[in-house]
This record gives C-alpha cells, sequence and structure tokens, in this order.
C-alpha cells in the first residue's frame, strides 16, 4: 500500500512499540482512571494509540520507561479492536433478499461473539504480563491465573456463553467463539446461505449480561473484580448496538467502566430511544450525560488552540528518534526567507515588524489605507502609541494585516489589489510555529511534516524551497483522505458530493472575504449553521469526523456533537493553505447554505507528490 494509507497508523503496530515512543497528552492521566471515559476526535487523534497502550502488554512496556513515573492502576483492561467487517456485514444484509427482521439478530450475534473473543484474549494478555512480575507484588493490570484457574473459567464461560462444547483453555474459548461468528456470518456472505430457520438454533445474547457473568466467573476464580471495558472506533460498530453501550454510560456494573473512542459528531445519538437490551424488562433508557455519567476527553481538532504543549513535546521525541537536537531542527525551519514580517525570538516566540507590515500593505491595500486614515495612525511613530492603543489599533490587526500583506499583490495599472493565488508560494505558513498550527496537534500530521522535514535537514536543503513543498504535499496528503469520504444520494439537483467539495464551498468563501476589497479588522473566519438541509448536514458531518472541519464545543464544553444545527465551525488549517485562510479563529459567519460561488473543487494529486522527493 501506498505511504500516505499506511505511515503512523497504529492500527498495525504493537502495543510494545507504541509503548517504546508514546508521548502522553495532557489529558493522559485522567483517561487512566476508573471512569466512564469517551476520547473524542477526528482521524490520526491518537484514539488507537492511546487504547493499545491501555492493554496489559502495553503498559507493561511503557512503565518500564526510565522516563515513565509507575501508576496503581487496579483493574484488567480488556481491549475491542474496531473491525471493518462490522460495515461490510451490515451492508451485506441490506443487499441481500429474504433477512428483513433478521439483520439485527445476525450483526448482533456476530458483533457479541467478537467482544468475548476480545475480552478472552485481553485476560490471556494480562495472564501472560503477570509472568514478569513477583506474585505478590503484581500489578493490578495483570492477573495470576493458573492451569487449573484457566481450565475453570474456560468451561463456566463455555456454558454460560452457550457455546456448543465445553472447552477448558482459552485458546479453546477463542476457537469457538470465532467458529459462531462464521456460523452468524454464513446468513450473508456465504454463496450457498444455510436456511434462515438455522438461525433460530443460535443464541441471542446480550452483551452486557455477558460480561456481567464473565466478570463473576474471574472473580470466583481469581478474585480479581475490576474492570475497564475498551471499545475502539467504535463509530463503525453496528448502530444499534453502538447506542446500547453508549447509554449504558449511565448505569452498567460497579465492577466496570466504560471507554469509548468516537468521532466528534454522531448522529447515532439524536435518534429516538433504543429498546433495552432485555436488562431492564423493554424499558426506555436515559441518555447519559456529559461531565456527570462520563467524561468525554477531546485530542486535539480543538477550535482554539492557544496552547501547542503537546504537539511540541511530539516534534521533540521525533527529533530525539532521529538523532538530532530540537534547537537544530527549530533553527532550519524558521530560516525560511519568506518570513519577512513574522520572526522568532528565543525558541517559538514571536514579533512583527508592525511598522513594515503598515507600510507594506498601505501601498497596495485601499481599504486599509481607509482604515489608517479613519484611526488617524501614524505608520511611522507606531512605537511612541500607549499600550491601551497599540492594542487596540495595532496588534489586534496584526494578524489579517500580515496575511493580506502576504496575499495581495499591486494590480498593474489600477489602484486596488489583486489576490496572489500561486500555490507554490506557502510562506506565510513557514516557520517552526506556523507548521504547528497548521498541523492542528493531530499526531499523524505532525508526524508527517517533521520527519519530513528532518529528512531535508539532514540532506542539507534549502528551509525555504523545502517548506514550500513539504505543505504542497502534506496539504494534497490530508485533502486526498478527505475526499474518499462520499455520501451517495439520488437527488436530482446535488447528485454525489463528497466531503472535500463542501469543505472547499466553505473555505473558498472565507478566503474570498479575507481577503476582497473591503478591510475588515475581525474578519468571518467561522461558520455557525443556523438551518440546513438533512443531505448537506450529512457531509458536513463526515468532513467534522475526518478533521477537515473544526467543531467548538461551545459554552457548556460538550465534546460530543449531537445536532450540527447551530454549532460554530472552522475549516481545519491543515487545509488553510490551500484556500487560503490565516490561522487565526476570527468572527462567526451565519449560514442557510452552503456558499453558492465557490469554484468547483480542485482534485488533489493522489500520486505526483509520491514521485516528487522532498
Amino acid at each position: 500500500m501506498s505511504e500516505w494509507a499506511t505511515s503512523y497508523n497504529s492500527r498495525s503496530v504493537s502495543p510494545a512499540q507504541i509503548a517504546a515512543i508514546f508521548v502522553k497528552p495532557p489529558e493522559f492521566e485522567d483517561i487512566l482512571k476508573f471512569e466512564n471515559m469517551v476520547l473524542v476526535g477526528p482521524r490520526g487523534t491518537g484514539k488507537t494509540t492511546i487504547l493499545k497502550l491501555m492493554t496489559p502488554t502495553g503498559l507493561h512496556h511503557w512503565f518500564r520507561r526510565s522516563d515513565v513515573a509507575k501508576s496503581r492502576l487496579d483493574y484488567i483492561p480488556i481491549y475491542i479492536p474496531a473491525d471493518t467487517l462490522w460495515k461490510g456485514e451490515a451492508k451485506a444484509i441490506d443487499s441481500r433478499p429474504g433477512l428483513d427482521g433478521y439483520g439485527d439478530v445476525i450483526q448482533n450475534g456476530i458483533f457479541v461473539d467478537y467482544c468475548l473473543y476480545e475480552t478472552i484474549a485481553s485476560l490471556e494478555d494480562a495472564k501472560n504480563v503477570a509472568r514478569f512480575y513477583e506474585t505478590s507484588t503484581s500489578p493490578g493490570w495483570t492477573v495470576n491465573i493458573d492451569r487449573d484457574q484457566e481450565a475453570l473459567i474456560a468451561e463456566n464461560c463455555s456454558r454460560f456463553w452457550k457455546l456448543n462444547r465445553v472447552e477448558s483453555s482459552f485458546l479453546g474459548l477463542k476457537l469457538s467463539l470465532l467458529t459462531r461468528m462464521n456460523l452468524f456470518s454464513s446468513f450473508v456472505n456465504s454463496f450457498t446461505p444455510p436456511p434462515l430457520e438455522n438461525l433460530f438454533t443460535l443464541p441471542r445474547l446480550s452483551l452486557l449480561s455477558m460480561f456481567r457473568g464473565f466478570f463473576d466467573i474471574v472473580e470466583a476464580v481469581t478474585g480479581r473484580c475490576r474492570w475497564s471495558i475498551n471499545f475502539d472506533e467504535m463509530e463503525i460498530a453496528p448502530e444499534s448496538v453502538l447506542k446500547m453501550l453508549y447509554e449504558n454510560l449511565r448505569s452498567f456494573d460497579q465492577r466496570a467502566v466504560l471507554k469509548f473512542s468516537l468521532f466528534p459528531y454522531g448522529d447515532f445519538l439524536s435518534s429516538s430511544p433504543s429498546k433495552d437490551d432485555g436488562l431492564d424488562s423493554g424499558a426506555l433508557r436515559v441518555a447519559p450525560i456529559e461531565g456527570q455519567d462520563f467524561r468525554a476527553v477531546r485530542l486535539s481538532g480543538k477550535f482554539r488552540s492557544e496552547k501547542y504543549d503537546f504537539a511540541d513535546s511530539l516534534v521533540k521525541g521525533i527529533c530525539q528518534a532521529q538523532g538530532i537536537s530540537f534547537g537544530e531542527f527549530t533553527d532550519y525551519v524558521n530560516k525560511s526567507d519568506e518570513m519577512p514580517t513574522y520572526r522568532v525570538q528565543g525558541g517559538s516566540r514571536t514579533y512583527r515588524h508592525f511598522a513594515h507590515l503598515f507600510s507594506s500593505l498601505s501601498r497596495k491595500d485601499s481599504g486599509f489605507r481607509k482604515y489608517i486614515r479613519d484611526n488617524d495612525i501614524n505608520v511611522d511613530n507606531l512605537r511612541s502609541y500607549d499600550e491601551n492603543k497599540m492594542a487596540s489599533l495595532v496588534r489586534k490587526v496584526a494578524p489579517v494585516v500580515e496575511f493580506r500583506d502576504r496575499y495581495l499583490r499591486d494590480k498593474q495599472g489600477a489602484g486596488s489589489s489583486a489576490v496572489r493565488r500561486a500555490r507554490k508560494g506557502y510562506g506565510y505558513y513557514h516557520g517552526y510555529q506556523q507548521i504547528l498550527r497548521i498541523t492542528e496537534s493531530n499526531p499523524r500530521a505532525v508526524n508527517f511534516y517533521v520527519n519530513d522535514l528532518i529528512s531535508a535537514l539532514k540532506a542539507n536543503r534549502q528551509s525555504q524551497t523545502v517548506q514550500n513543498l513539504i505543505i504542497a504535499k502534506n496539504v494534497d496528503r490530508f485533502r486526498a483522505m478527505v475526499a474518499t469520504q462520499v455520501v451517495s444520494t439520488e437527488g436530482p439537483v446535488t447528485g454525489s458530493r463528497n466531503a472535500l467539495s463542501v469543505t472547499d464551498s466553505l473555505g473558498k468563501n472565507l478566503s474570498r472575504i479575507v481577503l476582497g476589497n473591503r478591510f475588515l479588522t475581525e474578519p468571518p473566519l467561522s461558520y455557525q449553521i443556523v438551518d440546513m438541509d438533512a443531505e448537506t448536514l450529512k457531509i458536513i458531518g463526515i468532513a467534522v469526523n475526518t478533521g477537515a472541519l473544526i467543531v467548538d464545543s461551545g459554552p457548556n464544553d460538550q465534546s460530543l456533537v449531537v445536532d450540527l444545527k447551530g454549532v460554530r465551525l472552522r475549516v481545519s488549517y491543515q487545509m488553510a493553505p490551500f484556500y487560503p485562510l490565516p490561522t487565526i479563529t476570527g468572527q462567526m459567519l451565519k449560514i442557510q447554505r452552503l456558499p453558492t460561488k465557490a469554484e468547483d473543487s480542485d482534485q488533489p494529486d493522489l500520486i505526483g507528490w509520491q514521485f516528487n522527493e522532498v
């Protein structure tokens, strides 16, 4: 497979490898607590990395690092990774005639047995890791199980989970569960599916009831009674199952907590209440409350990203792994000659040459000249201004002045300005601080950018040229990923649109405004959706989940978005160089429909940059 599809993806990395290079996000200690938790973030924000680290093997290698403080975890983690087959099974069920009314039964059967398989695999992992410790001092996330205890657990689980035979080992349990999963799957995927009446010979199990019984069995045999069930990428799970698990964040079992990773937007949350899974006689559930029944942790992709400590730590770790000093790296990135007004002072601290900025833009921007006249600003005497005047008239508008000065150029034979659209000139985004901004602190993006830059540094390439190439490459890489997220519709007007075309419509509209003839001290650089048709809202939701659009958690700091109406969002800084857009939040523009003047989306070059070595 291609580099962009596989690099820095934790799915293909072992927990031990993750532990060796893991950099803690600020919320990591909270994530480890014995609490219901939802990890929220678009693609590449480290959700899988964290949950893989929180396995017995991952924790074992993590706590062996000399730079890691030991933590007393008193629960055994059960890691349940996502399986892309869940989506495939759902589509196959929808497309196969004669399965009406049976699809949920088949999906539930496959999902329950898959989760039980991973539960036994996690218990086996905790048992194997325990061998590295003395029995009396083994960590709380391991469990000592001898052969007789394993047989007793396996036999009881076999009966309780209604397997066809009584097993006496964890291996036997896993194989029996796989066999039954295959039986459920055969009703959908087999060329000659068995008669549907055979489906009634297979048990209908409640996942949470099966978990409770498992807790009882292991506690009776080993005395261990605290668990964390960690579901990864639950957004691709069957919706009925996902909804049932989410609702049980309110109250499940005092011996266990549930931890999920989810995309920021989940339309399953706004649908009507589901029937209970049999635990409470068919009663309707009450939705859990964020901050009361569970804690939500937003991993990067934050609407306002004033702090970049986590991304900074990632960069330092990559530099150390690559054998160069952090200072050497930042010096290299800050050497670009395309930063005439944006300079670095003392590491990543920056300052602007205000007089140069104001003079430069006033020569080509009639709107800015009016701003100077209206506010009686003496460009040559800015140093004499007191702090209040400097803050309100100069510093407040400096980011917009800098951006317009970069992208506006004199129009030949005219007094107004024209926009510089050369896509290879990304000087506004050069420099260490700006590189951090356009990664959105997304670990995958940070790795891509920093490793590309380090390779160029080691090859003695010119910083300015290299940054233009690397920004173009990584913007294209991100756009290519977003473009794969398609929503097909049958509407006569829109036909088929994807998350990229919708994001481009929003991004190009803001770019036209911020670079228009009128100088705005605080231009709109974000949107609030007042109302919109259901199809476009669905596509915007997909764009949010890819990270192409970043949502504001709002005054109540709700990390999970249930309804996009009324939500404030902005275009990701990862896409900003393409439109172009400044890396600031700006004011909010209320919209009820997509802008109509946006150009057609440019198809990202999916192949060319791979052969254009940086």
